[in-house]
């Protein structure tokens, strides 16, 4: 699906970009319906939330590429939507209920009023943190005004639902590995018998000596080293038709060099993105905007991210 980025982006901004990973960008339909349903109740609600309250969802292709799936909210996000409830419709305190060691030794919190029922759980499985009560409770909470509000409807989701939306919004959520090439299936049984089978605590030299038969070596020359005068030459590994090897065989984009600014460049820097568009970086840092300039640092990429990570640096 084609869409133009800066008309979408021409009121509320939650960090869509054209391209990432050097691939155009996928939108599912549900995202547009989440981005709608966000941006009608930033503008309606008397909450205050505001464009920082989301993030993208995000879904990584077999090749690299990006797809946008869905909102996500962050937890003050929704303590901001259920201060700004209907007095008939507020989350009551009294409707909570913990269970614990339930079903395979989980803890949940149930919530159950006269339209809504949710559930908030936690086990060993889905939850690293080391306060469960505090986690299961907020997945309850959150899920219990998402409803409320008609936003889990649209595909909106809390960042505390899944452990997958509180990572940092640029990190990509990978789904299934890539699957192995036709044409592996039909060296597998020649090259099991010469792959020897390494452990996570393998060392590298052993890991090299394990690979060696499956890979032909390929010489490569480098630019002459400044100091000695001889010619460096390097040999590196290319993969052969090998399901053990079937991840190398997904290409990857190459990341260009990281574009850098320094703060007299980013005062003078004129910002393209968004509710910053027009304005130049000194006007920026005169909003003392920094949730807006994070934002703009972690979802944009060259001189825009440059000048934003600048700016911050001096907040």
């Amino acid at each position: 699906m084609n869409i133009n980025v800066n008309e979408m982006n021409a009121r509320h901004y939650f960090g869509e970009l054209n391209t990432e990973n050097g691939f155009p960008v996928f939108y599912e339909t549900k995202y547009h319906t989440a981005r709608i349903a966000a941006c009608r109740m930033i503008e309606e609600s008397s909450c205050g939330l505001l464009d920082e309250d989301f993030y993208i969802q995000k879904k990584k292709t077999p090749v690299g590429g990006v797809v946008y799936s869905g909102l996500v909210i962050s937890h003050a996000g929704c303590q901001k939507l259920a201060q700004a409830l209907p007095e008939n419709n507020r989350v009551k305190p009294e409707c909570f209920r913990r269970s614990e060691n339930v079903f395979g030794g989980s803890l949940i919190y149930e919530y159950v009023d006269e339209t809504t029922y949710q559930v908030g759980e936690v086990s060993s499985l889905n939850c690293n943190h080391p306060w469960p009560y505090a986690m299961a409770f907020k997945r309850c909470y959150d899920r219990v005004v998402l409803e409320k509000t008609a936003l889990s409807a649209a595909g909106v989701h809390s960042v505390e639902e899944s452990e997958e939306f509180s990572r940092d919004m640029n990190v990509v959520v990978t789904e299934k590995p890539a699957m192995a090439a036709p044409d592996d299936n039909k060296s597998k049984a020649t090259d099991e018998s010469a792959t020897t089978k390494t452990s996570v605590e393998t060392s590298k030299e052993e890991r090299k000596d394990a690979e060696a038969p499956l890979r032909k070596p390929v010489t490569k020359v480098v630019a002459p080293d400044p100091v000695e005068k001889t010619l460096v030459v390097k040999t590196e590994s290319t993969q052969t038709e090998s399901a053990a090897n079937a991840a190398d065989q997904v290409a990857l984009p190459e990341r260009s060099a990281e574009i850098t600014m320094t703060l007299d460049e980013a005062l003078g820097y004129t910002f393209t993105k968004a509710r910053l568009a027009g304005k130049t970086g000194k006007e920026v840092l005169e909003m003392n905007n920094k949730a807006i300039l994070t934002v703009v640092a972690r979802a944009t990429t060259g001189k825009e991210q440059a000048a934003a990570k600048a700016l911050l640096s001096a907040m």
